[in-house]
C-alpha cells in the first residue's frame, strides 16, 4: 500500500513545506516518508520540512525577522507558560482552593483560542463575568511583561504576522494537509499573504475507500483486547503493515494498553522488561516528567528542598538510579517509614530510615553520606536559573545519578532530553529572576511535565493514538475504539475563560453540540479515506453503567464478539510440556493448640475467604502493605468512630433516652461525644497533623452519626447492654480472643451484635456455605456458649455519610433497620455455628489450599503468589 500519495511524495522530496495541524501529524508523515524511501532502497535522504501550524507560525516570524521585519523575538514555549503563570499566581493569591498552575494552562489556552478565532479583546474585557475579566488581566500582564523583554506572546503573533510582507519565506509554495477547516486567524493570515505573492497549495483527501466492521465488545477490557488480537492478525498475514489503534482515553489506560498488547503481540517481553517493544509504539509520547530518568531526577531534587507527600519521598528511596547492592537496605528503610507515618516526609526522615533499618549496610550507609553532602552543598541564597542549573546538574552528579539508567537507547534520549531541559530552564534568567532552590525545582518540575517525550527508534507497526483527528497518511488497517454514544460525537465543551456568547458567534465546533457532530463526521469520513480495513468498537457496559453504540456507527450493523485468547498464564500452562510433574501444595502447618487463634475472627474470615490468603497473611507474614495517607488515616478513623459511639451510648443507654431528645439536644450530646474523643486522634498525632484535619474529621463524625441515629430511632425498644466487650470463647477446642462492638437486649431478654465498619457498605451472603458474616456468627457462638441469651439478629452497621447503612437479618421485622427477615432462625444458627467449626478446624490444621471464594481475588494483594491463573482456578467458576 502507498501511505503517502503522489502529490505530496513529489513536495516532500522537492523539500516544499508541508503544513499540518499538530506535531504527532507531522511525525506521521516522516515516518511514512521515511518508509517509502527505504521500500525505495534508499539509505539516506533529506529530512522533509513538515511542521505543525504551531512550529511553521514561529520558523516564519524567525525569517522574517532576519529578513529585515521589525517583528519582537516569540516568547519560548517555556518563557510564556511562567509568564502565564505569574498573571495566575497574582490572581489567585487570596484564593487558597485553586491551584496557580492548572489556572495559568486554562487562561493560556483561552488566550490562544480567542486569537484563533479573532475575539476581540476588547469585548472579553467589557463581558461582567469573573472568569473573562480573569482572562483580560492576565493576558495584560503577559503582554506587559513580554514588551519588558522585549518578546511577543503567542496570542498576539496571528496579527503581527498578518501585517507582514512575506517575501522573506520565498517563493516556494507551501502545502497545506489536514487543514480543510481553518480556524478565522489563520484564513486571514492566508488571504494576506496569498494576495502578496505567496503560493498556498491545500491537499484534498480522497474518496472513502475503507470496508467498515463495527465490533460490540462486552466491556472496554474485553474490547482492547479484541483489538490486539485484530493488530496479531493481520501481521501474522503481513508482518510489515502499518496498523492505527485508535483509544480516545489513552492517557488514562497507558499502562493497561501497553500490557495487552505485550502479552498478544510480544510475550516475551512481560517476563524481561529489558526488552523494548518493538510491534508497538506510542504516538506523542509522555511528559519527560513521567520517565523514569527525569523523574528521579526531580524527586530527589525536591527532597533535598523540602518535606514531600510520603509517596514521593518513598519513591526516591527506591529509585533504580542506586547502587543495587542497597536494594535490600533500601526495602527495610521504606518499610518502616510506611508504619510511622501518614505525614509529609523529610531528608533527614529518610535519612533517620536509612541509619536505622541498615545499620552495617556499607552500600546504604554511602547513600545516606552522599545525601548529607548534597543538601549540605546546596546554596541557601537566592541564584538565577542559569546558576540553579549547573547546581543541580553537579548534585546529581555527586548522588550517582543517572546510574544504569543510560543503559539503552530510550535512557540515553531521556538524558539527552533532561539536558536540553535544564538549558531552556537556565536561559529563563530574565523571565524568572533571582530565587530560591525550592522554587526553582519547581518550575523545572513545571516545565518537565509540559515537554513531552517519546524516544526516537524504528517504526513499529502498530502505532496507538489516542488523538480521532485525521491521520493523513495510510495504513493497511484502523482500529478505533471507544466510540460509544456518550463519548463520540464528543459532548460540547465551552471554554470557562472566553465569554460563551462570543464563543457561539465565532461558531467554534467545540462549544456546539451541531459542531462536535461535524467533527466527528468528519473524523469518520478521513479513517475511511486513509485505509481499506476499518473497524468501530464499542463496549456494551463498563462497570455497572449499561452503553450504547455511537449514532453515527447506525449504518453498520454490530457484530458482538468476545477475545479468542485466554489470559497469557493460562496460555502459558495450557502449552505446558506433557511430561512436567504437577505438585500441588494444598497443607501447612498445624496452628498450636494452646495458642489463642490470631488476630481473633480475623484468621476465620480470611480462611472463609481463602485459606491460602489466611495462612500466607497469618502464617506467613504476607500482609499487604500499609501506604501512608494525608490526613486521618482510614485505621485512626475507625478507632475514632468507635470511641464515639462508646462514648456517645455510655452516656444514652437505651433507645429511651435516644427518642427523648430533641434534634438540638442531640446534637449536642454526639458533638460532646466527638469532642471527647478527639483525645485519641490527638494522641495518634505522630506526623504534625494539623488542626483542619481534626476538625474536618470531627465534622464528619457528628454528620455521620446523626445519620445513624436516625436509623436507631426506628427500631423496636433496645438497651444497649455491652460496649467493646472483651470476652474469650472456643471454636473447635482453640482459644479465640473477641471484642464485640456493641450487644443490645430487648424487653424479652433476646439479644442483638452489631458490629461497626467504616467500610463502604456491601451486600452480604447470609445463607450459602461461605457465609460472609463470619465475625458475627463467632460473637453469636460466644454468647451461646456464655448463656447470655437467645441472639435473634445479627448487624454490621456502617458509619458513613452515603449509602445503606445497616447490613443485617433477624428473626423478626424491626429488631435492626434494613434488616432481612430469617424466618428459618434456629436452622440459620445451626448453620453459623457449623461453619465457624469447621473455619476454626480448617485453620488450625494447615488448610492453605488455593480456593477463593466469588470476587475474593479482586479484594486480595497476593494474587502472584497465589498464581492462581496458572493453577487453573476460578477459570469457570468466576472466582476472579
Amino acid at each position: 500500500m502507498k501511505y503517502v500519495d503522489d502529490a505530496l511524495l513529489r513536495a516532500l522530496e522537492a523539500g516544499e513545506p508541508i503544513v499540518v495541524p499538530t506535531r504527532q501529524r507531522a511525525v506521521a508523515i516522516q515516518l511514512a516518508y521515511a518508509s517509502a524511501q527505504l521500500r525505495r532502497g534508499c539509505k539516506a535522504w533529506r529530512t522533509p520540512d513538515v511542521q505543525a501550524t504551531g512550529g511553521w507560525l514561529q520558523s516564519a516570524a524567525h525569517r522574517l525577522r532576519t529578513g529585515g521585519e521589525s517583528l519582537p523575538r516569540l516568547l519560548g514555549v517555556h518563557e510564556e507558560w511562567l509568564l502565564w503563570a505569574e498573571a495566575a499566581a497574582e490572581l489567585t493569591a487570596t484564593a487558597a482552593l485553586l491551584l496557580p498552575e492548572s489556572i495559568a494552562d486554562g487562561l493560556a489556552r483561552a488566550a490562544l483560542l480567542a486569537a484563533d478565532h479573532v475575539i476581540p479583546w476588547v469585548a472579553i474585557a467589557a463581558d461582567p463575568g469573573n472568569e473573562a475579566r480573569w482572562l483580560a488581566r492576565a493576558a495584560r500582564h503577559v503582554e506587559q511583561r513580554a514588551a519588558e523583554l522585549d518578546a511577543l506572546p503567542r496570542h498576539r503573533l496571528w496579527a503581527a504576522l498578518a501585517a507582514c510582507d512575506p517575501a522573506a519565506l520565498g517563493n516556494r509554495p507551501i502545502h497545506l494537509l489536514g487543514q480543510e477547516r481553518r480556524v478565522p486567524a489563520f484564513e486571514q493570515l492566508l488571504n494576506s499573504w496569498s494576495a502578496r505573492g505567496l503560493r498556498f497549495e491545500q491537499h484534498r483527501p480522497g474518496a472513502p475507500t475503507a470496508a467498515v466492521r463495527v465490533v460490540q465488545a462486552s466491556d472496554p477490557a474485553a474490547e482492547l483486547q479484541l483489538a490486539a488480537e485484530w493488530c496479531a492478525a493481520r501481521l501474522a498475514i503481513t508482518p510489515q503493515a502499518r496498523l492505527l489503534l485508535v483509544v480516545p482515553d489513552l492517557p488514562r489506560r497507558r499502562l493497561q494498553i501497553d500490557r495487552v498488547l505485550r502479552e498478544v503481540l510480544e510475550p516475551a517481553s512481560c517476563f524481561d522488561r529489558s526488552l523494548a517493544a518493538r510491534s508497538f509504539g506510542f504516538e506523542g509520547g509522555a511528559p519527560l516528567a513521567e520517565w523514569p530518568l527525569p523523574r528521579e531526577a526531580l524527586g530527589v531534587l525536591a527532597l533535598l528542598t523540602r518535606p514531600l507527600a510520603p509517596a514521593a519521598a518513598m519513591a526516591v528511596l527506591e529509585a533504580g538510579f542506586w547502587p543495587p547492592a542497597s536494594r535490600a537496605g533500601r526495602a527495610r528503610a521504606a518499610r518502616a517509614l510506611r508504619e510511622r507515618s501518614s505525614g509529609p516526609l523529610s531528608l533527614a526522615d529518610l535519612l533517620e530510615a536509612l541509619d536505622g533499618a541498615t545499620a552495617g549496610d556499607q552500600a546504604c550507609e554511602a547513600i545516606a553520606v552522599r545525601l548529607r553532602e548534597a543538601a549540605g552543598a546546596l546554596p541557601q541564597a537566592r541564584l538565577e536559573a542559569a546558576a540553579w542549573a549547573e547546581v543541580f546538574a553537579t548534585r546529581l552528579e555527586q548522588l550517582g545519578w543517572p546510574g544504569s539508567g543510560t543503559a539503552d537507547s530510550a535512557g540515553q534520549q531521556a538524558l539527552e532530553s533532561w539536558r536540553q531541559l535544564l538549558q531552556q530552564f537556565a536561559e529563563l534568567g530574565a523571565a524568572l529572576g533571582a530565587c530560591t532552590a525550592g522554587r526553582a525545582v519547581d518550575v523545572l518540575s513545571s516545565l518537565a511535565r509540559r515537554d513531552p517525550f517519546a524516544p526516537v527508534g524504528a517504526a513499529a507497526p502498530v502505532l496507538v493514538t489516542g488523538s480521532l483527528d485525521a491521520s493523513l497518511v495510510r495504513y493497511d488497517g484502523i482500529w478505533v475504539c471507544g466510540l460509544q454514544a456518550d463519548g463520540w460525537p464528543a459532548p460540547a465543551r465551552l471554554d470557562p475563560y472566553v465569554p460563551w456568547m462570543l464563543q457561539r458567534r465565532a461558531d467554534i465546533e467545540s462549544g456546539s453540540a451541531a459542531g462536535c457532530l461535524r467533527q466527528a463526521r468528519a473524523q469518520l469520513a478521513a479513517w475511511r479515506t486513509s485505509t481499506t480495513e476499518l473497524c468501530l468498537s464499542w463496549a456494551r457496559r463498563d462497570g455497572e453503567a449499561e452503553l450504547a453504540p455511537s449514532p453515527l456507527l447506525g449504518a453498520w450493523e454490530s457484530q458482538p464478539l468476545e477475545p479468542v485468547a485466554a489470559p497469557l498464564a493460562l496460555q502459558l500452562r495450557r502449552l505446558a510440556p506433557s511430561p512436567l510433574e504437577a505438585f500441588e501444595d494444598r497443607q501447612g502447618l498445624p496452628w498450636p493448640g494452646d495458642r489463642p487463634l490470631p488476630r481473633g475472627t480475623r484468621s476465620l474470615e480470611l480462611q472463609n475467604i481463602c485459606p491460602f490468603r489466611a495462612y500466607a497473611e497469618l502464617r506467613l507474614g504476607a500482609a499487604a502493605p500499609q501506604l501512608p495517607q494525608p490526613g486521618v488515616s482510614v485505621l485512626d478513623r475507625g478507632e475514632y468512630l468507635h470511641r464515639v459511639l462508646d462514648l456517645l451510648w455510655s452516656r444514652l443507654g437505651d433507645s429511651a433516652a435516644l427518642n427523648a431528645l430533641s434534634p438540638a439536644a442531640l446534637a449536642a450530646e454526639v458533638a460532646a461525644a466527638a469532642e471527647a474523643a478527639l483525645v485519641l486522634l490527638r494522641s495518634r498525632d505522630r506526623d504534625g497533623l494539623d488542626a483542619r484535619s481534626i476538625e474536618r474529621e470531627r465534622a464528619r463524625a457528628i454528620a455521620v452519626v446523626l445519620g445513624l441515629l436516625a436509623q436507631e430511632r426506628k427500631r423496636t425498644p433496645f438497651r444497649v447492654l455491652a460496649r467493646e466487650w472483651q470476652i474469650e470463647a472456643e471454636v473447635a477446642g482453640a482459644a479465640i480472643r473477641l471484642r464485640i462492638d456493641r450487644v443490645d437486649g430487648f424487653d424479652d431478654g433476646r439479644l442483638a451484635i452489631i458490629d461497626y465498619k467504616t467500610g463502604a457498605s456491601r451486600s452480604l451472603d447470609w445463607r450459602g456455605d461461605r457465609a460472609e458474616a463470619v465475625q458475627l456468627f463467632t460473637y453469636a457462638r460466644a454468647l451461646q456458649q456464655r448463656r447470655a441469651g437467645a441472639v435473634v439478629a445479627l448487624g454490621i452497621l456502617h458509619p458513613v455519610p452515603r449509602g445503606k447503612v445497616y447490613r443485617a437479618i433477624g428473626e423478626a421485622d424491626g429488631l435492626l433497620p434494613q434488616a432481612e427477615i430469617g424466618s428459618d432462625w434456629p436452622s440459620l444458627l445451626q448453620q453459623w455455628h457449623a461453619q465457624i467449626e469447621r473455619l476454626a478446624g480448617d485453620f488450625l490444621r494447615g488448610a492453605a489450599g488455593v480456593e477463593p471464594g466469588i470476587k475474593a481475588c479482586g479484594r486480595c494483594h497476593l494474587q502472584a503468589a497465589c498464581r492462581r491463573a496458572e493453577l487453573g482456578v476460578g477459570e469457570s467458576s468466576g472466582a476472579y
